[in-house]
């Protein structure tokens, strides 16, 4: 089972936006396509220098800046080499309940990614640019 951490807000990265944050030393590139969010490792596995988060989006895939390889936000599956994967992080938004100092409860949405030494396979995500 995945331990989640949290990496963001919700409000950090509104709709058809991204934000690159560290987890445990990873960079990792978390998109919100449509209110959904997809969070993927961030350096192409290509030639393991390019940032993807500075690549262009095409639908649920982001082109490599350097060389447009395209990697699927779902699945991190490449369309030129099936050998090329990127790590595709478990991604989800949990509303969290916190108590301001009036003591009135108010909602703090926070997207979560799945801590990068629990993920063993590809799964799926959530996350946009």
């Amino acid at each position: 089972m995945s331990k989640f951490i949290a990496v963001a807000k919700v409000a950090d990265i509104p709709p058809d936006s991204r934000k690159r944050v560290e987890v445990n030393g990873k960079k990792i590139s978390i998109f919100n396509i449509d209110d959904q969010y997809y969070a993927i490792f961030d350096t192409c596995p290509h030639k393991k220098t390019a940032p993807l988060i500075r690549g262009t989006l095409d639908g649920i895939g982001i082109k490599c800046p350097n060389h447009g390889y395209r990697f699927d936000l779902k699945t991190g599956g490449c369309n030129i080499d099936p050998n090329l994967k990127t790590q595709v992080f478990p991604g989800r938004v949990l509303e969290m309940a916190k108590k301001s100092m009036s003591s009135k409860t108010s909602i703090s949405p926070e997207i979560t990614v799945g801590d990068s030494s629990k993920v063993t396979e590809v799964a799926e995500a959530r996350l946009s640019p």
